[in-house]
């Protein structure tokens, strides 16, 4: 019989989280709330997200939509705005159509069964039970990053963590241990637990109150758990991104559904073929690319409906998207009065939409991460920024 199926070793466990807690529980924003409102937004953020990071988000967002009727509400572009720079943003989207779902189907009020809750778009099993448990104190498991490493050493789990087998033995696991009241905070304990003791690594093993309970610390083995996940090997890619300039303002391009970033705008940005051979530019990269500016030329013309001549090189950034690692060669044309003009979005045509904005218009749109570093760099050399 393992540990968790004993009923006074299950006691003993729980004590010892509880009274943890009760000294080294994290303060944090949406705790100090039984909303499931509020909840539901600090945990969506917080996947993919440290806390640190997502507390100012937290708070800009739930100022700017203070109910689940105010985000239902809201355009998608301005709730865009609110989570740039959180990344993935379906995340975003989801949020919204789960408010208009809440509003239209249950009337306003948040769903209390995981199920229900199971069935509004972008809430998973684990945001399901969070907010099950910490806002109706609904008996509800849970498994996130934390816990998961938390339970793997605990249990030292051979399989690997997002394995059919290996899931299917934590959530087992999280749901034997799991107390009959007060639901919530042993789950948020489990949280902080994993997060401040049980560390990724050099994990505090001698501070922690659960070490009797640890199967990997008896075996010394704590590192080897969780077991690594398959590498995902990663492709590299070069791009372009081209600023149009014309008195004062930058076109900007809003990004379709069938391209990362969907809805945030964007340069006039493409792939460029055969490019890894480019060494890191620096100064006037046209000397050393004999042969390259035309194909971008030739991308803008296809993306914006215009011919322009590259004059001018503004940076390169390099950054990562899940399994791509990006070089993007930022490049410039300043545009006439009639390259300007025909810069236009046809009423009839489904190409996405184009717009000249200045510095304080640009500071209203949603941007990707690249381009709010690129907005940045031109419109501070112009004066405006």
């Amino acid at each position: 019989m393992s540990w968790e199926e004993n009923p006074s070793e299950r006691q003993a466990f729980r004590r010892r989280v509880k009274a943890w807690y009760a000294k080294h529980g994290r303060l944090l924003p949406w705790r100090a709330t039984d909303d499931p409102y509020r909840i539901w937004i600090s945990e969506v953020m917080l996947q993919q997200t440290t806390v640190a990071a997502v507390i100012p988000y937290f708070e800009r967002f739930v100022a700017a939509f203070p109910n689940v009727e105010s985000l239902a509400d809201a355009e998608e572009e301005a709730v865009l705005r609110h989570w740039e720079g959180l990344g993935y943003y379906s995340r975003a989207r989801n949020l919204r159509k789960a408010a208009q779902a809440i509003v239209g189907d249950f009337g306003g009020e948040f769903p209390r069964s995981v199920r229900e809750l199971e069935s509004l778009p972008g809430i998973g099993r684990y945001t399901a039970g969070a907010i099950a448990s910490f806002a109706f104190g609904v008996r509800a498991p849970i498994v996130e990053a934390n816990t998961e490493r938390l339970y793997a050493r605990l249990i030292a789990l051979d399989e690997p963590t997002q394995s059919t087998a290996g899931k299917k033995r934590l959530w087992k696991f999280a749901e034997a241990i799991l107390p009959r009241s007060a639901v919530g905070d042993f789950n948020q304990a489990l949280m902080d637990l994993g997060s401040q003791i049980c560390r990724p690594t050099d994990p505090a093993c001698d501070d922690c109150p659960v070490q009797p309970h640890c199967a990997a610390h008896r075996q010394s083995r704590v590192a080897d758990y969780p077991r690594p996940k398959p590498r995902a090997t990663l492709t590299d890619v070069t791009e372009a991104a081209v600023v149009l300039r014309h008195i004062g303002k930058v076109l900007l391009r809003q990004r379709p559904a069938d391209e990362r970033w969907t809805g945030l705008w964007d340069f006039p940005r493409f792939e460029l073929a055969n490019c890894g051979w480019l060494p890191k530019l620096s100064g006037d990269p046209q000397p050393v690319l004999p042969g390259l500016l035309p194909p971008i030329e030739e991308g803008v013309r296809e993306l914006v409906g215009a011919s322009v001549s590259i004059d001018r090189w503004w940076a390169e950034i390099r950054h990562g998207v899940t399994r791509y690692r990006i070089r993007l060669l930022c490049f410039g044309a300043d545009v006439d009065e009639a390259v300007a003009a025909a810069v236009t979005n046809d009423a009839a045509s489904d190409a996405p939409p184009l717009r000249w904005v200045d510095s304080a218009a640009a500071g209203e749109l949603p941007l990707t991460r690249t381009a709010r570093q690129l907005a940045d760099l031109v419109f501070r050399e112009s004066g405006h920024g």
